[in-house]
């Protein structure tokens, strides 16, 4: 009698280990949304100022100030160059961001340090602005813009 049960529970093992197994087979995994940049809006010399960037694959998330592992947005023109809404640098020029949507980003413009020690932005200065997925860490995506005057 024991024998009988420890093959029927063999059996029973086996029966469901196969049909997890097959199920497990019909299930696709996602490849994480690589974001993508499409356009960015002018950038000016200003201080306050409306920024969007649109594109794909951003990911969601609210409005803040501060900094984040998913945005940056780094002036190449200045010596040395700096950066701005980037907390794996540490960042002392923050940015607002009004809205982040999967689809379009709305800064409001800079904070924190903005304006001490040549952290400023002069007409012609190349930025570069990068975003990564904010749910996933994919990217970045990039995409550069020349300083404009307001």
């Amino acid at each position: 009698m024991r024998i009988l049960l420890a093959k029927g529970a063999v059996c029973t093992l086996l029966g469901i280990v196969a049909s997890a197994s097959a199920w497990a087979g019909n299930v696709s995994q996602k490849t994480p949304t690589v974001p993508k940049i499409t356009s960015v809006s002018k950038i000016t010399t200003a201080e306050h100022q409306t920024i969007t960037i649109k594109g794909t694959g951003f990911g969601t998330y609210h409005a803040y100030k501060g900094n984040s592992r998913y945005i940056q947005l780094r002036d190449l023109s200045k010596s040395p160059v700096w950066e701005a809404g980037y907390s794996p640098d540490g960042d002392t020029v923050n940015l607002i961001v009004e809205k982040w949507t999967n689809t379009e980003i709305e800064l409001g413009g800079f904070a924190g340090k903005w304006g001490t020690y040549n952290f400023t932005l002069s007409k012609g200065n190349t930025e570069r602005v990068e975003v990564w997925n904010w749910q996933t860490g994919a990217g970045p995506a990039e995409a550069k813009v020349k300083v404009v005057a307001p």
